[in-house]
This record gives C-alpha cells, structure tokens and sequence, in this order.
C-alpha cells in the first residue's frame, strides 16, 4: 500500500524498534520524520531510507528527554506545513518518576 503523500513520525528512529518501524513504515510507502539525539545518526539512516525505499526523510534532531523539546519537534514540524498521520514516539526512558511502584503507588 503506498502513503506517498502521508508522513509519519518516528522518535528514535536511528536504533531499535524505532529503526525497524522507520523501515517498515518507508516499505509501505509514508514519508518519515525521524527524530533523535544523534545527526550524525540521522543523517545515516536518512540516506538509507530514502535509497532503498525512494520517500523522502526529514531528519530533526532534538533530545526529547527534555520536555521543551518535544515542543520544539511540534512547532519545527508545524512551521514545515506538514500534517502528520502517524506519530511513534520511542525515544523515551525510565526513570524513578515513571517506575511501575511509582505509577500504582506501591512502594
């Protein structure tokens, strides 16, 4: 099924599950965000995605584990004009704030 005029966000995608979802979502067609820490990262895997797969790819580097960021990922992709159909955010990390005792109270 080809996406050719869908764009799809991937955080993460230089490694991982977000690097195997980036691939399976260029294989289907959807042009792709990808966004991580690393430009040197992004620019790689850019490249090999829009060789293998022919979408395009734009690359924003931003560290989401600073919440502004994720602000800053919004607005870069809003000031572009694009509409983003899928958003897969999987740079994240655990930390005590997030942990499974914090969240249901036991400790």
């Amino acid at each position: 099924m080809e996406h050719k005029n869908e764009y799809a966000v991937v955080t993460g995608g230089t490694s991982g599950i977000g690097y195997e979802l980036a691939k399976l979502l260029a294989k289907d067609g959807y042009n792709l965000i990808i966004s991580a820490r690393n430009v040197d990262d992004l620019e790689k895997i850019s490249k090999e995605l829009k060789q293998t797969y022919h979408v395009e790819v734009l690359v924003i580097s931003k560290d989401l584990f600073d919440p502004e960021n994720a602000f800053a990922l919004y607005n870069e992709i809003k000031e572009k004009g694009i509409q983003v159909d899928i958003l897969i955010n999987d740079q994240v990390r655990v930390s005590t704030v997030c942990s499974p005792t914090r969240i249901s109270g036991k400790n």
